[in-house]
């Protein structure tokens, strides 16, 4: 007997019908089996989650950069504490303080002052004192991936030709939108370091449900109900 498979990309209508091999959502749709990659389809809903959270902040931010000196309180900062520290060698630090305000554009603020490194001529400690919440931990765990960013954005901040502004077309889109509406604020991503969104992926495929992680028949369900409700369902984090 001829077998058929195909990709879908509408889950809507959906019936569940439970868990296979601890890996995959079985379900039925029009006369089809539909098997759903539990790992692929959390992961989905974490990024859309995240982009969303974050796409909010940058609105946010966007609004107080011409009112406040501070972008901790914003709706969407998180304060470090303690501040995430980085050593950057004096020309380094010449470059991320140049942009400082493309840094804040993007959710992320440093002290304005920094330390020297004892017995290390030319090297100085910067300290990262707020960003957007969904980048918080990962800041905080990790002291390379803070210099990476730094330096990442350093760059990109340097040399793109499309910085977030408020005068920018797509944050004046953002501000003619509601707070319910933040995925068509998604477009704004495309203007922000690659390393930002990047990120975004890495820490939904972590945090998401794995392969062999046993789910319920309703949580089978919540987590189809859930990839009923997303943007682009039938798409993993990574585009395929």
């Amino acid at each position: 007997m001829e077998q058929k498979f195909t990709c879908i990309t509408d889950v809507s209508g959906l019936q569940v019908i439970g868990q296979a091999d601890d890996k995959y959502i079985m379900c039925q749709q029009d006369g089809w089996l539909v098997a759903i990659d539990q790992h692929a389809a959390d992961e989905r809903i974490r990024l859309e989650k995240l982009f969303d959270d974050y796409t909010a902040t940058l609105h946010w931010v966007s609004e107080a950069a011409s009112t406040k000196d501070s972008i901790a309180e914003v709706e969407g900062i998180s304060i470090l504490v303690p501040p995430v520290k980085v050593r950057l060698s004096s020309h380094d630090w010449n470059k991320v303080s140049s942009v400082n305000a493309e840094l804040r554009q993007l959710g992320i603020q440093l002290a304005a002052q920094t330390l020297p490194v004892a017995d290390e001529p030319g090297m100085c400690i910067v300290h990262i004192v707020a960003a957007p919440t969904g980048f918080a931990l990962r800041l905080s765990s990790s002291n390379s991936f803070a210099s990476e960013l730094l330096y990442e954005t350093a760059e990109w901040a340097a040399n793109s030709e499309l910085l977030m502004s408020t005068q920018h077309p797509l944050a004046s889109q953002c501000k003619q939108e509601t707070a319910t509406d933040v995925s068509r604020w998604w477009p704004v991503l495309a203007n922000v370091p690659q390393i930002m969104v990047e990120t975004l992926k890495s820490i939904a495929c972590r945090g998401a449900i794995k392969f062999n992680d046993h789910l319920s028949k309703h949580q089978c369900q919540q987590l189809v109900d859930q990839l009923q409700k997303c943007k682009f369902p039938g798409y993993c984090a990574h585009g395929r």
